[in-house]
C-alpha cells in the first residue's frame, strides 16, 4: 500500500488512523476466513482470502484491500479476529 495514500485515509466509522496488517495478523485473518468465521458489517460471509487489509485499532475493524484498492465502505469492514 502506498504510504502517502495510507497517511490520508481514515476509518470511515471513527475517523481513526489506519495501518496495514502485519504478516502475522494477515495470516490470522486468513485462517479465520478459511474457517468461514468472518462476516463483514453487511452480514456477508467473506470467503476470498486477503493479500492485504487496513486495520483501525481504535475501532477494532479491518478494511479489505482488493487488487491494491482499499474498500473503505463501513459495510465492507469486519471485526479484527482475536
Amino acid at each position: 500500500m502506498d504510504t502517502q495514500l495510507l497517511a490520508l485515509l481514515r476509518c470511515p466509522e471513527t475517523k481513526g488512523v489506519l495501518r496495514t496488517a502485519t504478516p502475522a495478523e494477515l495470516e490470522q485473518i486468513n485462517v479465520a476466513i478459511r474457517k468461514s468465521a468472518v462476516r463483514n458489517r453487511n452480514g456477508e460471509l467473506i470467503s476470498e482470502l486477503l493479500d492485504d487489509c487496513l486495520i483501525c485499532d481504535s475501532a477494532g475493524l479491518c478494511y479489505p484491500v482488493r487488487d491494491g484498492l482499499p474498500l473503505m465502505l463501513t459495510g465492507e469492514a469486519f471485526d479484527t479476529p482475536r
